[in-house]
Order: C-alpha cells, then sequence, then structure tokens
C-alpha cells in the first residue's frame, strides 16, 4: 500500500476521515518489522514507510497526534527500520 503514492494519498484521507468521525484526536501507528523477508517485507518498505508517516503528519498539519509504536527487539528493529 505505502509503496504507491495514490495508495498513500487514499489511506491519508480514510484515516483522517475516521479520525474526525470517531472524534480522535489523533492515531497510533504500529509498524511491527516492515522491512523483514519471513514477515513478507522487503529494504524498500522502510523507506515507503518514512514517506507514509511524512505524508500523515502534513496531512494533519498539527490537528491531529501522531504516534508509532516500533519493535521492542533491537536486532530486528536495526533491519526493519535501517534508514535509505
Amino acid at each position: 500500500m505505502a509503496s504507491i503514492a495514490t495508495n498513500r494519498a487514499t489511506y491519508t484521507s480514510a484515516l483522517i476521515a475516521f479520525t474526525r468521525s470517531y472524534r480522535f484526536d489523533g492515531v497510533d501507528i504500529d509498524s511491527e518489522y516492515p522491512a523483514v523477508a519471513d514477515r513478507g517485507g522487503g529494504p524498500e518498505d522502510s523507506a515507503n514507510f518514512v514517506l507514509l508517516m511524512r505524508e500523515f503528519k502534513a496531512a494533519f498539519g498539527g490537528k491531529y497526534g501522531l504516534s508509532v509504536t516500533y519493535p521492542p527487539a533491537f536486532g530486528t528493529y536495526n533491519t526493519a527500520m535501517s534508514r535509505p
């Protein structure tokens, strides 16, 4: 989903509508090992995740909070979230 700009935009719009509809003050994204191959991920997933979070932040415009939960295992964290 995050690898295609139009998919990210569609998801972002839907997330804002959902947040507004239920009167939430923000969202929490739980990203568990997005780039780990044995979970269906690939090296490009880290960069795509960063793009998605940047687009969320820009679209929220300070109106909604954004928090992200990363995996607790340090070795897997380095593999999953290494920056491009």
